[in-house]
């Protein structure tokens, strides 16, 4: 089941404190990015939903929530930002990528994506596709077209397997895109 942190939050009465312990129960698998995405869904995601700064989906293992439990078996965030190319791009290759020369351009970031230690195995290209089916469900209603994310270098395959492509670093992360 996926579920937006904005129904918690709402479930809870803006509790703060009863929505971060609910949160504070995901454990994310060991990777370079472990304790970012941990922190980001346990100290930030509630004051970013809040602000309207992003949108933060939880996806609940069915299994648990049957016997009345809530175990979070991955999320991810999703948010609306002005992408930057790098100056070296060429006009033709940002408007290839964007369909405009400009240097920014509207773009959806998947700014947060983790899955739990208890999802099973393959559970994260399930929610890269949640976040892409989601973010297609916006462009059919704002309009757009360019989905990114940053990652560190020991992801830069994982999502080039998943159809995204890599476009430029950015300090010590790889932007990666995708043109839907």
């Amino acid at each position: 089941m996926v579920l937006k942190l904005k129904e918690v939050i709402d479930a809870f009465n803006y509790d703060k404190t009863s929505v971060e312990e609910v949160l504070s129960t995901f454990e994310a698998v060991s990777s370079p990015s472990k304790d970012d995405v941990e922190s980001f869904l346990k100290n930030k995601a509630f004051d970013m939903e809040n602000k309207g700064q992003s949108v933060t989906y939880l996806m609940l293992n069915d299994k648990k929530l049957k016997e009345n439990k809530f175990v979070i078996d991955g999320y991810f965030t999703l948010a609306i930002k002005a992408f930057e190319f790098c100056d070296n791009l060429s006009k033709n290759g940002r408007c290839r990528i964007s369909g405009k020369s400009d240097n920014f351009v509207p773009a959806f970031l998947i700014g947060q994506l983790a899955k739990s230690t208890s999802a099973s195995h393959g559970f994260g290209r399930e929610l890269l596709m949640q976040a892409i089916i989601h973010i297609r469900q916006a462009i059919q209603i704002v309009g757009g077209r360019l989905i990114y994310l940053d990652c560190k270098d020991e992801l830069v395959s994982y999502y080039e397997q998943n159809g995204f492509k890599l476009l430029q670093k950015q300090k010590d992360l790889n932007q990666m895109y995708l043109v839907v």
